[in-house]
């Protein structure tokens, strides 16, 4: 709703200048429902202006209407429309099914552990568009990368030097399937 509003200002000294100005007001976005859908993947039913939580810490780069739950916890969302702020959606308790292996593709990841150089080599059937995830423990995305690969042999290498010492998830997906593995930096 937008408006203009006017204002008259009187005391005991007499009446001042009218004055107006534009006022637009935002209804504040609906409480977001959320459901868990194939592969772990969650969706909010808003489709812009999410921002998605596992235990009560913010994802900052997941940002999406949908959300990969790498790892087991509560999940939410808030989301924000013009800055006006829904209430949270219900949580929802996500128990991360493990380490899934798709058959497009095989991988060798090395040195794992590693102290930084991580090496993505794969082979591939097919031309194909990769993605490529690293989520630290909390299921905060903390790279992404994609690549247009010929079939055959290819690889990435990642460098995980600046990141703190623990252990990560890395998801290599691609428009039929996803593979998944753990990952520890020292």
């Amino acid at each position: 709703m937008s408006a203009d509003v006017i204002v008259n200002a009187t005391n005991a000294c007499g009446n001042g200048a009218s004055s107006s100005l534009f006022v637009t007001l935002n209804q504040i976005p609906p409480q977001p429902g959320i459901s868990l859908g194939q592969n772990d993947t969650i969706f909010s039913d808003a489709p812009f202006g999410n921002q998605w939580y596992l235990n009560n810490q913010s994802l900052p780069s997941d940002t999406l209407d949908h959300l990969y739950a790498a790892y087991t916890g509560d999940y939410q969302t808030i989301v924000t429309l013009n800055n006006c702020v829904s209430e949270p959606s219900e949580i929802l308790y996500v128990i991360a099914v493990g380490i899934e292996e798709t058959k497009e593709f095989s991988v060798n990841i090395h040195p794992n552990p590693t102290n930084g150089k991580l090496n993505i080599d794969f082979i591939t059937p097919f031309d194909r568009t990769y993605n490529l995830y690293l989520y630290n423990e909390l299921g905060t995305r903390m790279f992404h990368s994609e690549k247009s690969v010929t079939k055959g042999k290819s690889s990435w290498v990642i460098d995980l030097g600046s990141f703190s010492p623990g252990l990560f998830l890395l998801t290599i997906q691609s428009a039929e399937g996803m593979t998944r593995k753990k990952i520890i930096k020292n």
